[in-house]
């Protein structure tokens, strides 16, 4: 009798086997672990109406601007967390990028299957990101554990030498291999010895006094007086352009504002007690476009 019973709770398994096989070659979903971004509703997967959007917006941003720290720390800016109420790291947007349900297929015995569930990003979002994402394991593999762009790599200058400041990382001995990164003058960086007086500047520091600036510039009347000159409006109809530059700047993520502020920043110096930003007036039309375009 012990022989029947176990042969027949053999059997049964492999019929649940079967099923689940049948199941998953025809794109349907087999419960487990519901992806980010969907809700399970018997037995099969649907957009959820809040999430979906973060998963959009992460290909999106991941899109444009290649950098997986900056799409995690977007995120935690705008309060957005995790279903389980943590911060997103950058490990967790690689699992979303890398997840093909989200095109609405999955992958089946090493063969690409439509899935039943509707695609959240299109075949040449994901291929793209594809692309960013291989291109990003090459360069790490090339340069070290980290090798993310970043957003004022190019613009800045030291104040006392006038040579190139670089970003460097360094992992800390006695904190976990946690990464360190900050800029650092290149005479510095190229030379053994201490060619410069400039000290190294907090990578995360010096970009937050960046951002506020020009937040700050985008607000104020000098702002306004180079829009005007640039593009021969009168102030009156400048401060109608622009609206509630206020609204516009505090509505945009990080990335975002990175790309806006790259239509106007032309160099960025920094001394020992501050920073000096230099603007460009070639990109003010495009930034007025921007404001336009977001409204």
């Amino acid at each position: 009798m012990a022989v029947f019973t176990a042969l027949e709770r053999e059997q049964s398994a492999e019929r649940v086997r079967d099923r689940c096989h049948a199941v998953r070659r025809r794109g349907g979903y087999i419960g487990g672990c519901t992806p980010f971004g969907y809700l399970a509703r018997d037995k099969h997967l649907v957009p959820d109406p809040e999430r979906s959007a973060v998963v959009k917006r992460i290909f999106e941003s991941y899109r444009r601007f290649g950098s997986l720290r900056t799409v995690a720390e977007s995120l935690e800016e705008q309060g957005v967390t995790r279903r389980d109420g943590h911060p997103w790291t950058t490990g967790n947007v690689v699992r979303i990028l890398k997840n093909r349900v989200y095109t609405g297929e999955i992958e089946f015995e090493g063969e690409i299957v439509k899935a039943e569930n509707e695609p959240l990003v299109s075949k040449e979002t994901w291929e793209d990101v594809q692309k960013l994402l291989r291109m990003r394991r090459s360069e790490i593999g090339r340069k070290g554990p980290v090798a993310e762009p970043h957003p004022l790599a190019g613009i800045v200058r030291c104040g006392r030498c006038g040579g190139a400041m670089v970003a460097t990382m360094n992992r800390g001995r006695h904190n976990n291999g946690k990464v360190y990164w900050y800029y650092r003058c290149s005479k510095n960086a190229k030379s053994p010895k201490q060619t410069c007086p400039t000290r190294h500047v907090s990578g995360g520091e010096l970009e937050k006094a960046v951002l506020d600036r020009m937040g700050s510039l985008l607000q104020s009347p000098m702002f306004l007086k180079l829009v005007g000159t640039r593009l021969r409006m009168p102030p009156t109809e400048v401060r109608r352009e622009l609206g509630n530059v206020t609204e516009f700047w505090t509505g945009l993520f990080p990335a975002e504002k990175w790309r806006v502020m790259k239509l106007l920043l032309d160099s960025i110096t920094v001394l020992p007690d501050e920073i000096s930003i230099k603007i460009k007036t070639s990109g003010i039309a495009d930034v007025m476009e921007e404001i336009r375009n977001a409204r």
